[in-house]
């Protein structure tokens, strides 16, 4: 299976094409062209040729030695790192000659450096990449000519660039400064978060293909299952009470539908979770801490159609794949009208959808400063969502926010959000992310859509 293999050649020809700095050899007394489109135009072409990927040769300390160490790294979402670096090597788009690269590599393992729990240590992160610039500045030329603009670096932490993978934290620590001119290539983000830079390159996290296969069972097996997921629903140990992990959402899941026998959902991960994936229609992809996992990833090479539970979320290669498209392909059932809308018919009127503040002062939200938290729960300027209803005096005494933070949650991450199921198709897996898709007779398919539609109906 040559999934990572494809997939980075995308991240490189999504880099080329979006900064337009991807060059043609013509001959050696011709001069370049340069390559302009999107994605989804290159990625059809071979970039053989046309792409140029110097790779600094670092200490092994920065790389290789950390993986001696932690074998565990090989595995984990974020492998991400050392199998571009290991593809590139490689590959023929790589060039010995750093003086017609179009592009700069430099390989560090930040997210190898592994807890007992498996979790990136937060603190050398930044340190190893503040080490690995003064390194490459200092030796060669080229970073210093435009300050890293033609310099990529995979960063698949949760938080990708801030180094944390707590989100409190994340946020408050930033993007690394060097890093704000560099492409990033990271794993699943979020619309309009600081840790996401302007640019960046989203890819999927990691998936090791050898345990897929080892997985697969015969392609003829029913899909029995009809709705599945195993996780928590509850983080009560960073969490204890209940109100911020997932945003509410894997509670809401589990609340309104751990009684419905269309719904095979729970806490314990079996030995057989990976054939059970194949053995249902749909798998449920809700957020955690952090709206990304590689849940997607396996719910695509399964065959399970993912149902993503998240806000704001950046699905990767969005230039390339129409993942919204595919999703509300066929709208079954006209959805229900939320309780609370999110639309607003005063501008002042916004409201908090973690803790259900309304903010109506007669100073707009808008021209709020961007570091503004909410007075009641800390949420960020950018948990606040425009609010349509009449706003009543007592609307924030507490009984009465706390009624409103339920139904929001309810109406808001199932209501919504459960009904974007991004459906994904056939083509766009094996144009993209090559992968195995389970196949199925007319009679099955024909199951599956009376049973999508019973989904939705239920759902509603």
């Amino acid at each position: 299976m040559e999934i990572w293999k494809w997939v980075f050649v995308g991240v490189l020809w999504y880099a080329g094409s979006v900064l337009s700095t991807g060059a043609v050899e013509l001959g050696r007394s011709q001069h370049t062209e340069r390559i302009s489109g999107s994605a989804g135009d290159v990625l059809e072409d071979d970039p053989v040729g046309r792409l140029k990927v110097f790779v600094y040769e670092l200490p092994r300390k920065y790389n290789k030695k950390i993986l001696q160490k932690d074998p565990r790294c090989l595995t984990h979402m974020f492998a991400a790192e050392i199998f571009m670096h290991r593809f590139l090597l490689s590959s023929p788009v790589r060039t010995l000659n750093p003086d017609e690269a179009d592009w700069f590599y430099t390989p560090v393992y930040t997210t190898c450096d592994l807890t007992t729990n498996g979790l990136p240590l937060p603190f050398k992160s930044p340190r190893m990449m503040r080490s690995a610039i003064q390194l490459i500045s200092s030796n060669w030329p080229y970073w210093n000519r435009t300050e890293g603009a033609d310099h990529f670096f995979v960063v698949p932490h949760d938080f990708g660039a801030c180094f944390h993978y707590q989100e409190e934290k994340a946020i408050e620590r930033g993007i690394l400064p060097l890093l704000q001119r560099a492409t990033l290539v990271q794993t699943f983000g979020q619309r309009n978060h600081v840790c996401l830079k302007d640019g960046s390159i989203t890819v999927p996290p990691y998936a090791p293909p050898q345990k897929m296969q080892t997985h697969l069972i015969p392609e003829k097996t029913p899909r029995s299952i009809f709705v599945y997921f195993r996780g928590l629903f509850y983080d009560v140990g960073n969490d204890p009470e209940g109100g911020y992990y997932a945003r509410g959402a894997r509670a809401a899941v589990w609340e309104n539908f751990k009684d419905n026998p269309l719904f095979d959902i729970s806490t314990e991960h079996p030995a057989t979770y990976y054939e059970d994936m194949q053995r249902a229609v749909f798998c449920l992809c809700p957020l955690g801490w952090a709206p990304w996992s590689p849940r997607l990833v396996e719910a695509v090479i399964f065959g399970c159609i993912p149902v993503i539970i998240a806000d704001d979320i950046v699905l990767p290669f969005a230039d390339a794949i129409p993942w919204e498209e595919i999703g509300h392909q066929q709208q079954p059932l006209a959805p229900a009208a939320p309780r609370f809308s999110m639309r607003a018919a005063a501008k002042q009127a916004c409201i908090c959808r973690d803790c259900g503040y309304i903010y109506n002062d007669r100073k707009p939200f808008e021209k709020l400063p961007d570091n503004y938290f909410c007075p009641v729960c800390g949420a960020p300027k950018r948990r606040f969502r425009e609010y349509m209803p009449a706003v009543a005096k007592n609307d924030n005494d507490t009984d009465v926010r706390k009624a409103r933070k339920t139904q929001i949650q309810r109406d808001e991450a199932i209501g919504r959000a459960l009904p974007i199921a991004v459906v994904v198709g056939v083509v766009a897996c094996l144009k993209i992310l090559k992968v195995v898709i389970l196949r199925q007779d007319k009679s099955l398919m024909g199951l599956q859509h009376q049973q999508s539609r019973k989904f939705v109906h239920h759902l509603r």
